[in-house]
């Protein structure tokens, strides 16, 4: 069996597949963690996937996935689709081998103009199916063996390298790195376990996740910065751009995040590390505009900023921006950045046919208002005398047929809704309600985190008139909600999304 299948089964193996007891389905050796004691010091990216079909976070995925009426069928026709094909047969033949856990780490990526250097680790239950299935391949030559582990080479167009030894399966696409990690794994070496950037941030990986990934930051503004320079007298933009790529990380030292399935739904948990990440953080200022009856909000900050380096990192992007201040108006630097800068809310309430309102924050809202207005008068001037205009004591009010929608300035605020008591402080706000609140605890989210998002499915959907017929697995997903938690050195966040029994209230 060739490296690049032995990559297809990695991927394979930590699917729903699995998760829907694929296989034997017998208890597997090892735990889930040791793979980054076979990857080589110094890697630049790992992913880490539990593939343990008794473990609690693959159980808690079968039992969330049972809540769908589809999802027996899914798997039904992933499984055909799988077993398919000379690679298909290969699989089922090896499934039973398969261990615990699975994992790819990238090691070396050089300028970042050629090909990355990966190794691979799969724990195995039995070695010598492994064995027997890679001398079955007619396109897998064996090598000399290396302390114990029987070596391989594919002799196809994606030419790679296999090791089977002591309970594990171990590929890359160069030799002398896959030795590296044997060395690493047999103690003869450091590993990337053994790293001080990779153990300072262990504690951020969750032992019962689904997937844990972690990418050393650093390393990856190194490589972006020697590949600017190399790019500089080729290509002067894609420098331009790839500097500016680095100058974003330089401050970042590390990325982490872990997939989670539990008991009542899914999560996604991500810290990134450093002083720049730190910088991230902010307390949003705004929920307490979003009413206890809002069915969904986001909340964010300077995307005005954001923007503008989007744009000033893909120049391909001026053309447009040109073509909309030459049509508007407005100067995207000097008017639109500033009326997107602070901090912004959208939410989303019940009415005809929906409410909620967009609050913005800019430093001068003055100037914003001015900004405002040359939007309303470009509306108007494109409707095609459609839209009606009609000025306000502190802002507009466009009127078109059975519509209305207004904007005012309101203290330090900008309001747009098509209602004049929407975006103000609320009598009672969404995060002081029931339904807010359980969804956080249901979340893990740590007591002092700050909500970035959050949707109300089930509420969105009862304004659809035909929802009722849109079946049991509509009606098994919940509440949706992001949060971040304050951190001196760190930008922690989270993910949260619930999946409803049957029986669940709406």
């Amino acid at each position: 069996m060739g490296t690049r299948r032995l990559l297809t089964f990695l991927v394979i193996t930590a699917s729903l597949l699995v998760g829907a007891g694929c296989g034997s389905g017998a208890g597997s050796d090892g735990s889930f963690g040791e793979a980054a004691k076979a990857m080589p010091s110094g890697a630049i990216a790992y992913v880490d996937v539990n593939i343990d079909r008794d473990s609690n976070a693959w159980q808690n995925l079968q039992d969330l996935g049972s809540r769908f009426q589809s999802w027996d069928s899914v798997v039904t026709e992933f499984k055909a689709s799988l077993y398919d094909g000379k690679d298909g047969q290969s699989f089922k033949r090896i499934e039973g081998a398969l261990g615990s856990e699975a994992a790819v780490a990238v090691t070396t990526i050089g300028d970042g103009s050629g090909d990355p250097t990966v190794v691979g680790y799969l724990a195995s239950k039995d070695d010598g199916a492994l064995r027997d299935e890679a001398s079955r391949d007619k396109r897998t030559t064996k090598l000399d063996g290396y302390k114990g582990y029987d070596l391989y080479r594919t002799t196809d167009s994606s030419a790679g390298f296999l090791a089977i030894g002591n309970g594990a399966a171990l590929f890359s696409n160069d030799q002398d790195q896959l030795k590296a990690a044997i060395d690493a794994r047999e103690g003869d070496a450091d590993s990337l376990a053994d790293d001080a950037g990779f153990q300072a941030v262990e504690d951020d990986f969750s032992a019962d996740a689904l997937a844990n990934v972690w990418v050393d930051t650093r390393k990856v503004a190194s490589i972006a910065a020697l590949g600017s320079i190399g790019t500089m007298n080729a290509d002067p933009e894609a420098a331009k751009s790839m500097q500016q790529f680095v100058d974003q990380l330089k401050d970042v030292d590390s990325l982490t995040a872990s997939l989670d399935a539990r008991d009542n739904g899914f999560a996604i948990s991500a810290t990134a590390h450093g002083s720049g990440a730190a910088q991230a953080n902010f307390d949003p200022a705004l929920l307490d505009r979003v009413p206890g009856t809002a069915l969904a909000f986001l909340t964010a900050k300077d995307i005005g900023p954001a923007l503008q380096r989007a744009f000033a990192a893909d120049p391909t992007g001026s053309a447009p921006l040109r073509r909309f201040e030459r049509q508007t108006g407005i100067s995207f630097e000097h008017e639109l950045v500033p009326l997107l800068t602070g901090q912004q809310l959208l939410y989303l309430a019940p009415g005809v046919p929906v409410g909620g309102a967009i609050v913005l924050q800019p430093a001068d809202v003055q100037q914003a208002a001015g900004t405002m207005r040359k939007l309303t008068h470009y509306l108007v001037r494109q409707s095609d005398g459609q839209i009606a205009v009609k000025p306000l004591p502190n802002g507009e009010e466009l009127m078109t047929a059975g519509f209305q929608l207004m904007w005012y300035v309101d203290g330090e605020s900008i309001i747009v809704s098509t209602d004049s008591s929407a975006g103000k402080p609320a009598a009672e706000p969404v995060t002081d309600s029931a339904k807010f609140r359980e969804l956080m605890n249901k979340a893990d989210a740590p007591d002092d985190a700050s909500a970035l998002f959050y949707v109300d499915t089930p509420g969105l959907l009862g304004l659809i008139p035909s929802s009722s017929s849109m079946g049991s697995d509509a009606k098994a997903i919940g509440g949706i909600v992001g949060w971040q938690e304050r951190g001196s050195d760190a930008f922690r966040s989270g993910l949260f999304l619930e999946i409803r029994t049957s029986g669940s209230a709406s």
